[in-house]
């Protein structure tokens, strides 16, 4: 189990940031950006976000879930709904949606832990 709040604070930094680094790259030609991000130094970078919140969430189900949000969550795509094993079906909008069907999923706690 994991604090809903600290996770809140750290997916809307993450996503804040996320947004800033995605606009500035838009702006720098498309060639030039494929050569930036093909290289090991940049892949290194999500390995360590990964060994981060790997050490941090010592539930595989729970990082599982959480590395969907952080890389293929996307709603202008439609790539935003959940259905539980129980059939409950979730349409993730917003951190808080998330953190919500976390929370029925039983993954979230309000101690700090």
């Amino acid at each position: 189990m994991i604090n809903r709040l600290q996770l809140k604070t750290f997916l809307e930094k993450y996503k804040e940031y996320e947004k800033i680094g995605d606009e500035f790259m838009n702006k720098i030609p498309r060639q030039i950006r494929d050569g930036y991000f093909d290289n090991p130094y940049v892949e290194s970078l999500s390995k360590q976000v990964d060994l981060i919140l790997r050490t941090w969430i010592n539930s595989k189900p729970l990082f599982d879930e959480i590395d969907w949000f952080l890389y293929e969550w996307n709603p202008e795509k439609g790539l935003n709904e959940i259905t539980t094993g129980q059939g409950k079906m979730f349409v993730i909008v917003t951190v808080d949606d998330f953190l919500d069907y976390l929370e029925y999923q039983g993954y979230l706690t309000d101690d700090f832990v």
